[in-house]
């Protein structure tokens, strides 16, 4: 006798899981997310026409978005820049004479390979440009940075989206040129880069605006910028 109570019990709880019943969408979604195939959950419930409806709503809102293999990166920007005390006393007193125009510009651009849904790497090149003309002679004399680096770029988001943090280190060189003189390219120095922003993704293009804050070391003095760079990653 105990063992036919035994089989009526065995059947009885097999054939639990195969009654249907009104399912509500909540339910249906953790049956979904559990693993269970469309034939299954019609099996446990009444209501399949939700279930298509149920299980298309959970894929748009857990399915990621597609992030590109790579990205091309291009800013330009104001630049505020801090020479050694030697040439800032220079540049002061430049920029002091009525008849001498200083223009100034920070350039950014770069390759940047996605590692993961928020990190991207890649290689960057960051500078300043810095022009005095003379405009009675339209004498010129260019100042010219460069920083070829290894670049990071951390998104808190997801890569192309929201607010992002930025690190940079690499090989610097100055370059200097004047109206009728050789061109001077210093030594190789160490360049390094930190900066944060917030990128706006307009899906074909995403566009980005950053403060940037650069340490150029060449010959043992340094080079220092404030960068506000307006860039566009695509």
């Amino acid at each position: 006798m105990k063992i036919v109570l035994k089989s009526l019990l065995v059947m009885i709880l097999g054939l639990t899981p195969l009654y249907a019943k009104e399912c509500s969408n909540e339910e249906i979604i953790k049956l979904v997310n559990a693993g269970y195939d469309k034939n299954k959950i019609d099996s446990l419930c009444e209501n399949s026409s939700a279930v298509q409806q149920a299980d298309t709503k959970e894929v748009s809102q857990t399915a990621p978005s597609e992030i590109d293999s790579w990205f091309f990166r291009f800013g330009i920007g104001a630049v505020a820049i801090s020479y050694p005390d030697e040439v800032q006393f220079i540049v002061d007193n430049l920029e002091a004479l009525n008849y001498v125009e200083r223009t100034k510009l920070a350039i950014d651009m770069g390759f940047y390979f996605p590692v993961n849904r928020n990190y991207m790497l890649g290689f960057n090149i960051n500078g300043h440009a810095d022009n005095f003309r003379n405009t009675l002679t339209n004498a010129e004399t260019n100042i010219n940075v460069y920083n070829y680096a290894l670049s990071n770029i951390y998104f808190f988001d997801e890569v192309e989206d929201g607010f992002f943090a930025r690190g940079d280190i690499g090989f610097t060189k100055a370059i200097i040129d004047a109206t009728n003189t050789t061109e001077a390219v210093s030594d190789t120095g160490l360049g390094l880069a930190i900066g944060a922003g917030y990128c706006f993704n307009l899906n074909v293009v995403s566009l980005q605006t950053e403060l940037l804050f650069t340490n150029y070391s060449i010959e043992g003095e340094t080079v220092n910028s404030t960068q506000l760079l307006f860039s566009v990653l695509f």
